[in-house]
């Protein structure tokens, strides 16, 4: 392309005219579509090619590299690649849209200033400006700090100082994070963590919750049949009101509601502990698992009628 200038005397090329240059350039073209079909010719137009073509065009001399044009065609002039050669060819083409476009006159510049500046002029505009006094006044106190933080410190310093800070609030943004996550964790595998629904659990009768216990159980979705099984229970004592129905109670604060004489509490205790290990802790369940479940619910009393 018409880009590098050429040093004076780097080259004994012959500078050819944007005329001579547009002409070579349709020769190739030619020679290319040519050799499509009569492959050894490529070798005569490589040989004639020069390693650089110099081209003169308004007072500048712009060097063009064609090394790699000769190479191509001599690989070609021995065994033609068809689509090889029309990328080769539309290359060729580029570098003559290069060149009429180098000639093309400058675009009028005029009318387009014109319709900026009224586009500038409409009201919404009216209050954009340049910086004014006081942002060259706080530009100048930054600067001020700027040179007075490397009179203390040294420039060379302030990567390391930059480095420092952001690592630190990395380091504090991970340990916020793993504090979080660690809380979650502990929170969920110690049971505390609300009822499933927005209501109360008693809302829903707990033969209803049984039932859908049951259904998960024939399912084989044991994890699930667990749960339902305990809030199941929970229904149970609450509609017994055994305690205040509360929707954001958790099930260890279920469990801490009964004293310990309560005929309830080893009933509720071993349902408790079924449902933490199943459900918070994710350890295997199966249909074990699940009688277990109901042989609790039984002992808290509940029985279908």
């Amino acid at each position: 392309m018409l880009s590098a200038a050429r040093p004076a005397g780097a080259l004994s090329t012959a500078p050819l005219d944007v005329t001579s240059y547009r002409a070579q350039i349709d020769r190739l073209v030619a020679a290319i579509e040519a050799g499509a079909s009569d492959p050894r010719s490529l070798k005569g137009v490589a040989d004639s090619l020069p390693p650089v073509l110099v081209v003169r065009a308004e007072q500048q001399e712009f060097s063009i590299p064609v090394e790699w044009l000769r190479d191509v065609l001599r690989r070609q002039s021995l065994k033609a690649d068809r689509k090889a050669l029309a990328a080769l060819r539309s290359r060729l083409l580029q570098l003559r849209a290069d060149l009429d476009a180098f000639e093309a006159p400058p675009a009028a510049t005029k009318p387009l200033r014109q319709r900026l500046d009224a586009i500038l002029a409409r009201p919404e505009f009216s209050n954009v400006r340049g910086p004014g006094w006081f942002d060259h006044l706080k530009q100048r106190v930054l600067e001020f700090l700027a040179g007075l933080l490397v009179g203390i410190w040294g420039s060379s310093s302030f990567p390391a100082i930059a480095n420092a800070i952001v690592w630190t609030l990395v380091g504090l943004a991970v340990l916020v994070t793993a504090v979080w996550i660690y809380r979650s964790v502990r929170r969920a595998s110690t049971g505390d963590a609300p009822a499933p629904d927005a209501v109360p659990v008693s809302a829903k009768p707990w033969t209803e919750w049984l039932a859908e216990a049951r259904a998960a159980a024939a399912a084989g979705l044991w994890h699930d049949a667990v749960r339902l099984a305990y809030w199941s229970g929970i229904s149970w004592l609450e509609s017994g009101r055994v305690w205040s129905p509360d929707r954001a109670r958790t099930p260890r604060e279920y469990l801490r509601l009964l004293p310990d004489a309560s005929q309830y509490r080893p009933a509720l205790a071993s349902l408790t502990r079924t449902f933490e290990l199943t459900w918070y802790a994710s350890q295997p369940s199966d249909e074990s698992t699940f009688s277990r479940a109901v042989e609790d619910l039984e002992r808290l009393g509940c029985r279908p009628s």
